[in-house]
């Protein structure tokens, strides 16, 4: 799994379409606001497919560390 972890702060969101993801979940609005937070963004790799329990457990652990980390 490989991350990128980055203090933001803002994000701001527009949802254009749904996802491929066969979960479905109803969002309140189709736009959404943070301030002052963590924007994790996360890759599983083919690795991951034999332990994900694992691989998620580290990156529990992992995010926040990062926020020692962020200036």
């Amino acid at each position: 799994m490989r991350m990128l972890i980055l203090h933001i702060d803002y994000f701001n969101s527009i949802m254009t379409e749904g996802g491929q993801s066969g979960i479905v979940e109803d969002a309140p609005s189709k736009t959404t606001r943070v301030d002052d937070a963590l924007l994790v963004l996360t890759s599983v790799e083919k690795q991951d497919e034999n332990n994900p329990e694992d691989a998620a457990k580290k990156a529990v652990e992992e995010i926040p560390g990062s926020q020692n980390n962020s200036k």
